[in-house]
């Protein structure tokens, strides 16, 4: 007796870059002035979606909607700065939770910029941020990076 073979899941890897156009990949554009065979070696081996929209034209609300699938002004309209708290509520659900609840494992890779409990990270014993012209200096050895994050990026929550 065989055992039920099992469909394996497809691979999902979303790019999504800030001031890229349609018409950027060779592989939409044969006249790109920018090479990209590696981006086209990957659209070629798998699925492209090319009619998505987005509901702002910045970093911070149209990260926001693609991972909850809200329209980003019921919550925000401008850019979260290095320092601030996270945009995500807990009730929020999330793409990488949706993906992790049907057996995938997730990861976020480069420009997060929807903030972050920094406060959760802090040592006890590091100093107060130095502020001027409404921006905050701190250094790296300010925080503990081994220690668990209390608001972890949505779809890390264990």
């Amino acid at each position: 007796m065989h055992a039920a073979t099992v469909p394996k899941s497809p691979n999902i890897v979303i790019l999504y870059a800030d001031d890229m156009g349609y018409g950027d990949l060779g592989i939409q554009n044969p006249e790109s002035k920018i090479p990209t065979p590696n981006l086209d070696q990957l659209a070629k081996e798998g699925m492209r979606f090319t009619d998505a929209h987005s509901s702002s034209g910045i970093c911070t609300p149209s990260r926001f909607a693609l991972l909850t699938g809200m329209y980003h002004w019921r919550r925000l309209h401008g850019i979260v700065n290095s320092w601030d708290k996270s945009v995500f509520k807990e009730e929020d659900v999330t793409l990488p939770e949706m993906l992790k609840q049907n057996g995938y494992t997730t990861a976020c890779i480069g420009k997060w910029h929807l903030g972050w409990d920094w406060e959760a990270l802090r040592k006890p014993d590091a100093p107060k941020p130095l502020v001027g012209n409404n921006k905050q200096v701190r250094a790296a050895a300010e925080f503990d990076w081994s220690k668990p994050h209390s608001r972890r990026p949505p779809g890390s929550r264990v």
